[in-house]
């Protein structure tokens, strides 16, 4: 990637404590405490026409990336992608579902890497977590899925709701946290 002009649109990302970024195999690489990402250059710059830089404080290690663009929206796309893998590596991403219905549940595994959902069938369906994730049980109809990368994170929670969706009339189902659901009223004559 190219050194970004000053004329170019940009945005400023700062860089919590413990997390580094640096240019690897054509892309970015972001670690952090939790562990480490690494972007492709295909991936946040498919255009080829985007650049970054660090730049450091008063004897300080570099804590601000900043991303450049030939356009607005580009440069935005980039930054958000960026974001996110920041976040991932030193915070970590959760996604939760919950479980709604008479007997059914989930049973996660002792290491997590597995979750067993109990969803009304004559069969149960298990779930492996992806590379770099684990499930995590809050009681036997709330479970989340932690890990560092959010596309894994988010679309692994979509697929286990898109298992049993929710019913909009008798709330049973699978409930994805931050997923619009809205409750219809019941028919009355």
């Amino acid at each position: 990637m190219s050194r970004p002009s000053p004329r170019t649109p940009s945005v400023r990302l700062p860089l919590p404590a413990g997390v580094e970024v640096v240019a690897a195999g054509g892309g970015l690489r972001v670690s952090g405490r939790l562990g480490s990402l690494c972007l492709p250059a295909a991936v946040l710059d498919p255009y080829g026409t985007a650049g970054w830089r660090l730049e450091g404080g008063l004897g300080d290690p570099a804590r601000l990336l900043v991303v450049a663009a030939a356009d607005r929206a580009m440069a935005g796309t980039m930054a958000g992608l960026l974001r996110g893998a920041i976040h991932g590596v030193h915070w970590g991403h959760t996604a939760w579902l919950t479980v709604r219905g008479t007997g059914w549940r989930a049973t996660v595994s002792p290491d997590g890497r597995g979750a067993v959902w109990r969803l009304g069938w004559s069969h149960d369906v298990s779930v492996t977590a992806p590379r770099g994730t684990r499930w995590v049980a809050a009681g036997a109809q709330r479970v989340a899925l932690v890990g560092v990368d959010l596309g894994a994170v988010r679309g692994t929670a979509a697929r286990v709701a898109a298992l049993r969706p929710a019913s909009p009339w008798t709330g049973r189902g699978i409930h994805l946290e931050g997923r619009p659901w809205r409750a219809r009223p019941r028919r009355t004559r």
